[in-house]
């Protein structure tokens, strides 16, 4: 099993508020950390120390997407605010969708940090528009 955790999160957000929101949803969802190959995220949060650090605890690639390639996908949950704030209605479900996998567990969001998880539909498939680089 290969799984996408899709992030949002709002400047400032902590590490270890992201890292705990994320093990809290696998656990609830009886998913195994280990099964995370991609975080997936906007793609001018890449960088993030958040999203850096859940990367390298998860022994995961990132992979950032452009704020229209996530508009485009069709996520479940829109947010009005988000939009307003990044130019897509949806970051962390739509990043699940955009890295080709089905959205297994939608957005949850805990302070700073939106979190939702996706299974990849084949796994060991690189996400499309991960640089080399990145995984």
């Amino acid at each position: 099993m290969s799984l996408v955790v899709g992030v949002g999160l709002s400047s400032g957000a902590e590490a270890q508020e992201l890292s705990d929101l994320t093990g809290a949803l696998l656990r609830q969802h009886g998913l195994d950390p280990r099964d995370v190959t991609t975080v997936a995220t906007l793609d001018s949060r890449v960088h993030a120390p958040a999203v850096r650090g859940l990367a390298t605890a998860m022994s995961a690639g990132v992979t950032g997407f452009p704020s229209g390639l996530l508009a485009a996908q069709d996520a479940p949950h829109p947010s009005a605010v988000v939009r307003s704030a990044v130019g897509t209605a949806s970051v962390a479900e739509a990043a699940v969708l955009a890295a080709g996998a089905t959205l297994v567990v939608p957005k949850t969001v805990l302070g700073r940090c939106t979190v939702a998880v996706g299974l990849h539909r084949s796994p060991g498939r690189r996400p499309p528009g991960t640089p080399e680089g990145l995984r």
